[in-house]
């Protein structure tokens, strides 16, 4: 469900919701500029971190929903929003991320920056499959006593 909330995003933020917050967004049909909210590059990482924090507190309370309710009688697809909330913050940590290390970076590091960037999410993918199995494995424990 992830990825097919991420291909969906990005050309969305790309063309319609990015330049809405930061130059306007000016069409043969419409002209639509956020006059409010000037989005700068912190504005937007710190607007992602809080999207991210719902996720995870929608996560929290449909696991208490979960916990609370009948075997079976809480549908599957109340975990469709919480998705959508992550990869929502996903598209704008990643892009922004991307472009903000590719912008300010000098001429002759911009590989290693990019490189590093992309190692810190392969270094966090690998921190949170350890976590997993170990954790994985003792709630499949504790699930058979």
């Amino acid at each position: 469900l992830n990825p097919v909330f991420v291909i969906i995003l990005i050309p969305l933020f790309e063309k319609i919701i990015w330049p809405i917050f930061t130059d306007g967004l000016e069409t043969r049909y419409f002209n639509i500029k956020c006059k409010f909210i000037k989005l700068t590059i912190l504005r937007a990482i710190g607007f992602a971190l809080l999207i991210s924090s719902l996720s995870f507190t929608f996560s929290a309370l449909l696991q208490f929903a979960i916990d609370c309710s009948q075997p079976n009688s809480v549908s599957v697809l109340l975990i469709v929003p919480q998705v959508f909330l992550l990869s929502f913050a996903e598209v704008i940590l990643f892009s922004i991320g991307l472009n903000y290390s590719y912008e300010k970076a000098p001429e002759s590091t911009k590989s290693t920056l990019l490189a590093l960037f992309y190692f810190q999410i392969g270094f966090g993918n690998v921190i949170a499959g350890i976590v997993y199995s170990i954790f994985g494995f003792l709630s499949v424990k504790i699930l058979m006593i």
